[in-house]
């Protein structure tokens, strides 16, 4: 979003960050707030399981920090406060397909809004190079063709991860 984790990171001892922000005003906010860090890329793109483009569902009064390339459902419903009253057209690849050194990262942190699996199903060879991840799941669908916990956990497991915790935001 606006790269707030980026001292958490470092402070645990991330050598490099890689921020992906598909959306056009934040990413432009992360290239102003990171301008001259070394150890930071910035990629302005969505990820998801195809290469092309995606219409992004944006909430204007949260600052887009529940942008979705998927049309929110139970989202709405769960979190009326939210908004979705703007939409932009953003670039969209998958994991794998997206230009970085990856021998770089090792640690993943993903929130994309139901999009989770798709991404992590599309960057297999991506995976590889991964140690940890951290990211949100889903016990209901928040948004349109969101896969829930137990597919996500169980696909994971299935490519070698084990589950540590599991913390409620509601």
């Amino acid at each position: 979003h606006w790269g707030q984790q980026y001292n958490l990171w470092k402070n645990q001892g991330a050598d490099n960050i890689l921020f992906i922000e598909p959306v056009k005003e934040n990413f432009n906010l992360l290239q102003s707030a990171f301008t001259g860090y070394s150890d930071v890329r910035i990629i302005n793109t969505a990820l998801g399981s195809y290469t092309g483009k995606a219409m992004m569902f944006l909430d204007t009064a949260h600052q887009s920090i529940s942008a979705s390339i998927s049309k929110p459902t139970g989202h709405l419903e769960d979190y009326p406060d939210i908004k979705f009253d703007k939409s932009e057209e953003v670039r969209i690849t998958t994991l794998d397909l997206l230009d970085y050194d990856r021998s770089l990262y090792d640690y993943i942190y993903i929130t994309a809004q139901g999009a989770e699996l798709y991404i992590l199903r599309n960057g297999l060879e991506s995976l590889k190079y991964i140690n940890q991840i951290k990211s949100q799941t889903y016990i209901k669908a928040l948004f349109e063709g969101c896969p829930l916990q137990q597919e996500f956990t169980d696909f994971l497991y299935d490519q070698g991860f084990r589950l540590v915790s599991i913390q409620s935001s509601g």
